[in-house]
């Protein structure tokens, strides 16, 4: 139930990593137009990586939704802010839906998650200097003269052994986004 909750929202529900807790967390903590701007969780350069894999994803243009609720619920409008709200989404309805914050913030996922998207694999070493790095973390990757950001949102541990080496390996699926303020 408790993740039917987050999920109506646009969010998801994350294990805690060290304590028997679950934690709520919404699906873009960030705007993806805003995250250029952000100061990341964590910077990893490009030389620690030992193999990327990018796969591009394009998806409507959305700039407006209107999120309603059931019986019981309310009706909101979400307009990303500064564009005209003439791209409308599809309508989203979900029972859950009964206060104008929680049509807010669904709205605001679905405004998120449009346009020309790419999900980038980077598998590393494990690294004690980088921690860990948990979904829904921002990440900035440096590489060359520039930096991009992204979202965090899976991470896998994974081992390698030979007869005499043994490689322990971590892989994290990061969502890179190309929609900028330009994009309103």
């Amino acid at each position: 139930m408790i993740g039917r909750i987050v999920e109506s929202v646009g969010g998801y529900v994350n294990a805690h990593p060290r304590l028997r807790t679950l934690m709520a967390k919404p699906r873009y903590p960030v705007l993806p137009w805003n995250w250029a701007a952000e100061v990341p969780d964590r910077t990893l350069p490009i030389d620690v990586v030992k193999t990327l894999n990018l796969r591009w994803q394009e998806k409507p243009t959305f700039n407006a939704v209107y999120v309603c609720g059931e019986r019981q619920g309310v009706t909101g409008h979400v307009v990303r802010a500064g564009s005209a709200g003439d791209l409308v989404a599809p309508t989203m309805v979900d029972a859950l839906i009964t206060h104008a914050d929680a049509a807010r913030e669904r709205g605001r996922s679905i405004l998120a998650d449009v346009g020309r998207q790419a999900r980038v694999t980077l598998e590393l070493p494990m690294l004690n200097t980088l921690g860990l790095l948990d979904p829904g973390l921002m990440l900035a990757v440096g590489e060359g003269g520039s930096t991009w950001h992204g979202l965090v949102r899976a991470t896998s541990i994974g081992a390698e052994w030979t007869e005499s080496l043994r490689m322990v390996f971590r892989t994290h699926s990061v969502e890179l986004s190309h929609r900028s303020e330009a994009d309103a």
